[in-house]
């Protein structure tokens, strides 16, 4: 099933320890997103 098959992906992801690879710098997102923070 759809389920078995997410929690062995996620078993196995989490047993690599895997992160977060980020696309873009805190900066770059700073500027992207500027509009949506209230200042």
């Amino acid at each position: 099933t759809l389920t078995t098959e997410v929690d062995a992906w996620q078993l196995r992801r989490n047993m690599e320890q895997r992160g977060i690879e980020w696309k873009f710098t805190r900066q770059d997102a700073d500027i992207k997103m500027a509009r949506h923070y209230v200042s």
